[in-house]
């Protein structure tokens, strides 16, 4: 199969880049990455789907990959990447489409479905399902330590002699697994610096962040999701959050839970059978596990 198209979407808050896989005329699915990873995450797994016949769109949120920084000085909230789904799914022309997401991308694909179900078809949710949360009482010490590292002066992107140097730096700091699956992501991340290469990605996004919902509006958004939904767990991912409890995942109404070997990048790692669980669930035809929150 030829190389997918690179994509931009020109929007009024900057540019959107992407990368397309499958027929134009196919059912949509729009991919949403995971932090600091970018459209290449999905480049295992938007292939299977197009040859089943969807048009995939995997978008690098902003701040990401080629995508343009956000101008303003508040960074990168959470509930921002669900208004910039709406903002690339309007330039597309898709009324109506399915959502892929992975980690973060999993997380603001639920969020989204929540906020506008009557817009998302399916959700397929890879390693990830809702937002991070926290409690009420913890938003001051938040608010303050997000103000104090906005506050910061920004430190220079450090400057590495080759790809595989940065990408070995992510690995000693626990950012990226080890494997060549995850080339695709780090190259899409990295562009050229006198000396070498450099991270393209926008330091901001490792701000501390200031606001979380609190698990009761987790839980009140993600009951408003009228769509089927597919969560494809890890079984060597990370560890669930204390939050992942049957107060938010029970919310969900036609959940459908499928457990696999493999780490935190399963859909990379092991792309067949996270491919055939979700082209099986976007077809119809997937049996497994129904929500066990229920």
């Amino acid at each position: 199969m030829a190389a997918p198209p690179d994509a931009e979407l020109s929007l009024a808050g900057g540019a959107l880049a992407a990368k397309a896989w499958g027929p134009p005329d196919g059912p949509p699915v729009l991919a949403l990455h995971g932090w600091l990873d970018n459209a290449a995450s999905f480049d295992r797994t938007a292939p299977a789907l197009a040859a089943a016949g969807f048009r995939v769109v995997a978008l690098d949120l902003p701040g990401h990959g080629g995508s343009a920084h956000k101008q303003n000085e508040t960074g990168y909230p959470f509930v921002d990447y669900a208004f910039d789904v709406g903002r690339a799914a309007a330039a597309l022309g898709w009324r109506r489409f399915r959502l892929l997401g992975h980690s973060l991308g999993a997380a603001v694909a639920c969020f989204y479905a929540g906020v506008y179900p009557d817009q998302v078809e399916q959700v397929a949710a890879v390693e990830g399902l809702t937002p991070q949360t926290a409690a009420a009482a913890e938003l001051p010490e938040r608010m303050a330590a997000h103000f104090a590292a906005r506050a910061r002066p920004a430190k220079p992107s450090p400057v590495y002699p080759t790809a595989e140097a940065a990408l070995a730096v992510r690995i000693a700091a626990g950012e990226f697994p080890v494997g060549a699956w995850i080339d695709g992501v780090v190259r899409r991340n990295l562009v050229p610096a006198a000396g070498g290469v450099r991270w393209r990605t926008d330091p901001r996004l490792r701000l501390p962040t200031g606001h979380r919902l609190t698990p009761e509006q987790a839980a009140a958004v993600l009951g408003k999701i009228a769509a089927p939904v597919l969560c494809v767990r890890a079984r060597q991912g990370l560890p669930l959050p204390a939050d992942y409890s049957s107060r938010i995942v029970s919310a969900v109404r036609d959940l459908r839970v499928v457990e696999l070997d493999g780490g935190h990048h399963v859909h990379l790692e092991h792309p067949e059978a996270v491919n055939a669980a979700i082209v099986a669930f976007f077809r119809g035809d997937l049996t497994g596990a129904a929500n066990p929150a229920h």
